[in-house]
Order: structure tokens, then sequence, then C-alpha cells
């Protein structure tokens, strides 16, 4: 996957550690697989998001795509979210899986068994 890396070093479900703060520039993605699950975080300037790493319509991963400001445009078919609430632009009512996140010193923690 592009910007990503393979991890197997959590379980299905609480805070497990996804990326460090210093990998994900303000204005930047970040695709990652952790224990089988692809997420994708973006940095705005209002804090960092989680999301599942896969568009709605294809699955294509997110992090191939493009990050404009706040919106997040899938490679495959151009499909757009607000990369701030996960809700589709161009599609009203299609949402990307949110995931709860914290950080935790230099980590980025999320919780693959959660969701906003």
């Amino acid at each position: 996957m592009a910007n990503g890396t393979d991890r197997d070093d959590a379980g299905r479900s609480g805070f497990v550690p996804v990326a460090r703060v210093g990998e994900l520039p303000r204005g930047g993605k970040l695709g990652r697989v952790v224990s089988g699950t692809r997420i994708l975080l973006v940095h705005l300037k209002g804090g960092i998001h989680a999301y599942e790493d896969r568009c709605a319509h294809r699955d294509v991963p997110l992090c191939e795509g493009t990050l404009e400001g706040s919106v997040l445009t899938c490679r495959a078919h151009d499909w757009q979210y607000d990369a701030g609430t996960g809700c589709g632009i161009d599609r009203p009512g299609v949402r990307l899986r949110r995931y709860p996140m914290q950080i935790e010193g230099s980590h980025i923690l999320v919780d693959l068994g959660g969701e906003l």
C-alpha cells in the first residue's frame, strides 16, 4: 500500500499505536495496516483524524488519493470526503468509518474496535 506499513503488534480492540506524530505532517495523510485493518490518518488544522482506509465506492485505499485542504479525494473515481468529518462531499449520506484516536507522548493511538 502506498505510504503504508504492515503492523501486527496489537489486538482488534482498544487503543493501539499506529504511527508517531512526527510521521504525519500537518496537511498530510498516512496509510497503515494494523492487525489486518487499513487505517488512514489525516492531519488537519483542527487535529488528527483516523478513518478506515477505504473508499465507500470501490474499497480503494484513500491513502492513494489526494488531500487538498480538508478535501480527501479517491484516486479511482474522484469520490470526495470531508477529511474532518468523514462525510461525503459529492455523495450525501456516504460516510467513512471514523475511529476514536488519541495521542500519547509521540504516538498516535487508534481504537480499532471503536467507531465515532
